[in-house]
């Protein structure tokens, strides 16, 4: 019996750790800060950018946004081809 409530003993004060840290982390979580126009606009003000290169720095992102956008196809068609591969039972195909 003195093996059992040493147990539950043991077991209470894990359950109580576990609570105290998790109240922990909860009450005192860190301010999240909110920037109004992400952080394309906090790039602008902290590099002081006038309107010209605002104008340059929105087609860099645009042509980065197009560049993502064809990769990101790409790794999914890949993906839906590796899957219908793996669908058949023939696994030798090559293309």
């Amino acid at each position: 019996m003195n093996k059992i409530k040493f147990l539950y003993i043991i077991i209470a004060l894990l359950v109580a750790t576990n609570i105290g840290v998790l109240l922990n982390m909860y009450l005192h979580k860190p301010p999240h800060t909110q920037h109004a126009g992400g952080p394309k606009k906090v790039i602008v003000e902290k590099l002081g950018f006038n309107e010209k290169q605002e104008a340059e720095y929105e087609i860099i992102i645009k042509q980065h946004r197009l560049r993502v956008k064809a990769i990101e196809n790409k790794i999914r068609k890949n993906k839906d081809a590796l899957f219908t591969l793996l669908k058949t039972d023939d696994t030798t195909k090559k293309d």
